[in-house]
């Protein structure tokens, strides 16, 4: 795995995966090569943990319309590493 290859809008991807979790699976590596290739350090931006992270969408992957492209998506510009706990928090609140 690693990033999409070519320019591929959010719509293509979707409609070239089987299934929601095959989706997913590959937005979130795609997220998480082309942040670590940015060369942002690997470490919770609130926290400051170095282990447990994931790749947060600052803005959310349902808020691009189908015909976004994935390198706008993940863009590193609009990710940022949290830890689990932080990420958990994020999204749900706890």
């Amino acid at each position: 795995m690693g990033i999409i290859k070519g320019s591929r809008s959010l719509g293509e991807l979707r409609a070239a995966h089987k299934t929601k979790a095959s989706f997913n699976k590959a937005m979130r590596m795609d997220a998480k090569v082309r942040l670590i290739k940015s060369g942002k350090e690997q470490k919770c931006v609130v926290c400051g943990a170095k282990e447990n992270l994931n790749v947060h969408h600052i803005r959310p992957i349902c808020s691009f319309a189908d015909s976004d492209l994935i390198e706008k998506i993940n863009a590193p510009s609009n990710l940022k590493f949290l830890c689990e706990l932080h990420h958990n928090e994020v999204h749900y609140g706890h």
